[in-house]
């Protein structure tokens, strides 16, 4: 399903199932879900919603399986400033180990006029795992000038 739910409600939605064949090995299946939902709470402020339940490869090729939720915001507080927030979580499956990643951001910006706007954003991560070398904590911070011309 996809479009516009309700005057304020809009996105997509997929569901579906899944069957992994591999050349060597078991086969695998899913219940795979694939899902944006934004709500305009008001005309300056809306939430979204994204879900997924999908199969991946890891950096080395192992087959995994990956379930994520995440919601975020975006506001406007006037014709220059406007913020945004995010938290995420994902669930990681891999042949060996477990990861349960978390990360969120915010930030704000502000609008100089139509040609260039300033940002500043912090992000944070943060990875446990059931395989201790896999664990890290992360946080960066970023500012920018975007030019269009």
């Amino acid at each position: 399903a996809r479009g516009e739910f309700t005057p304020k409600l809009s996105g997509q939605i997929r569901v579906g199932y899944q069957v992994r064949d591999f050349d060597r090995g078991s086969d695998d299946n899913a219940f795979a879900l694939d899902g944006s939902l934004n709500f305009a709470y008001s005309e300056k402020t809306t939430y979204q919603l994204n879900l997924s339940n999908d199969f991946g490869s890891s950096g080395v090729g192992d087959s995994t399986k990956n379930s994520s939720i995440g919601v975020s915001t975006n506001s406007k507080l006037d014709e220059q400033w406007s913020w945004n927030a995010g938290l995420n979580f994902k669930k990681s499956k891999y042949p060996t180990r477990t990861d349960d990643y978390l990360t969120g951001n915010a930030g704000i910006r502000f609008t100089v006029n139509s040609y260039l706007n300033l940002e500043a954003n912090y992000n944070y991560q943060d990875n446990g795992s059931t395989l201790a070398s896999s664990e890290f904590t992360g946080n960066s911070f970023g500012i920018a000038a975007n030019v269009r011309y």
